[in-house]
Formats: structure tokens, C-alpha cells, sequence
């Protein structure tokens, strides 16, 4: 029952037309640079990404996360949640169509994508250049990831 449930989930998450454009795309990049320059060039696009599709004024943490769950939503992109520990931020976006457009292989460089843009929208409302966005860990099956805001 797992397999059909993973199975049909990750057949939402790949959109196929992408794919056919970004496979070539990404391996042709990949042909010309390591994947440590890859994630830095994902990173930045998130970057840039975040400030083209800004969060709006937010006066808790609970409005960020409404907010992003709204440019998520729109686009198709997942959800995320914002959990607070000491001495740090947890971010946990799950449902990203990364894994399943991509590929496996393609998460050691496109999760930086998301990191790039939950760094500029904490940086856009007030973090700091202190506070810097890491992912922790890999990838679940549902393309789901965990980042950390911390020093």
C-alpha cells in the first residue's frame, strides 16, 4: 500500500514537460562545473528567487509561514513549517517537486535552491547577514527537506 501511495504522490510532484527541458539543461551544467559550483549556482537562483517573489511585512513567525505556504501553494511547491528550538530555527519544507523532477542524484546541489530562498526572506525581514540557512540532513521520498537558521 506504501509503494502505490509513494508511487502516486511523486507522480504529482514530476511534471514531466520540466523535466524533459532540465534533465539535458542540468547535465550539460554539470559536464562543466562540480557539484559544489552547482549547489552555489542553486543557491544563488534561490537567492534571486526570493527577491522576485518577496514575503510581504510579517509580524510573527507564524505570518512568515503563512505567507510562504501561500507562494508554495500557488506555484505547486509544497509546505512548509517553522519550528522554533534554542539556538536555532528548524525549517521543514516537504511535497518541494525537486526529487521527483531531478532525480535523487540532483539533491546534493537542488536543495540549494530552497535554501537560497528561505536565506533571502529571513535576510528581507530583519535575520540578519548572521543568521544563515544550512540544510540538515537529505531528502525524504516526498522531496521533503530540513534546514537550519542559526549562526
Amino acid at each position: 500500500m506504501h509503494d502505490k501511495f509513494s508511487e502516486y504522490l511523486n507522480g504529482q510532484l514530476h511534471n514531466s514537460a520540466w523535466a524533459f527541458f532540465l534533465g539535458p539543461f542540468v547535465q550539460e551544467l554539470l559536464s562543466h562545473v562540480t557539484n559544489e559550483e552547482m549547489r552555489g549556482l542553486a543557491r544563488s537562483a534561490g537567492i534571486r528567487a526570493g527577491r522576485e517573489m518577496p514575503l510581504p511585512a510579517c509580524e510573527s513567525l507564524q505570518q512568515m509561514e503563512a505567507a510562504a505556504n501561500d507562494h508554495w501553494s500557488r506555484l505547486g511547491w509544497g509546505i512548509v513549517t517553522f519550528q522554533e528550538y534554542s539556538g536555532h530555527l528548524s525549517i521543514e519544507h516537504r511535497f518541494a517537486p525537486l526529487r521527483a523532477t531531478l532525480g535523487e542524484p540532483a539533491m546534493a546541489w537542488a536543495a540549494g535552491f530552497l535554501e537560497g530562498v528561505y536565506q533571502e526572506w529571513f535576510t528581507m525581514l530583519g535575520a540578519g547577514r548572521d543568521l544563515l540557512v544550512r540544510q540538515e540532513g537529505g531528502t525524504d521520498s516526498y522531496g521533503g527537506l530540513v534546514y537550519r537558521l542559526a549562526r
